[in-house]
């Protein structure tokens, strides 16, 4: 009965121990950005810097800088396109690293960044 006792606990304890599985893409990158002002009639200012950029899980999708992706939808080297023109974003995930160009302004004026990260942590 001993051995029996022992057995069950000995099984839950491990079971229990195991790692969960990182997620493929959620979490935490190391960017450097760099940050390009366009204004219509004069040169681009760019300025460059580092920014933590996370990817946060919300039920099936991953939500990069406010834009969603469904889970099933990601591969790596695929890029995502989000909006049009002076306002929008393009993403693409590696396997390690991910990368993000985000367009915000109107017509003649606007900023770029460009983000470059490998994620962290694993």
């Amino acid at each position: 009965m001993k051995f029996a006792l022992f057995i069950v606990t000995s099984t839950l304890l491990i079971s229990c121990a195991k790692e969960k599985t990182p997620d493929p893409y959620a979490g935490d990158y190391d960017c450097q950005v760099q940050k390009k002002e366009v204004v219509a009639g004069s040169a681009a200012v760019y300025t460059n810097y580092t920014e933590v950029l996370t990817v946060t899980k919300q039920n099936q999708d991953y939500d990069v800088m406010g834009f969603r992706i469904h889970e099933d939808s990601v591969v790596h080297g695929k890029t995502f396109n989000f909006g049009a023109g002076s306002n929008g974003m393009s993403v693409r995930f590696e396997p390690d690293s991910i990368y993000v160009l985000k367009r915000v302004g109107s017509l003649g004026t606007w900023d770029e960044y460009e983000y470059k990260g490998r994620r962290t942590g694993l």
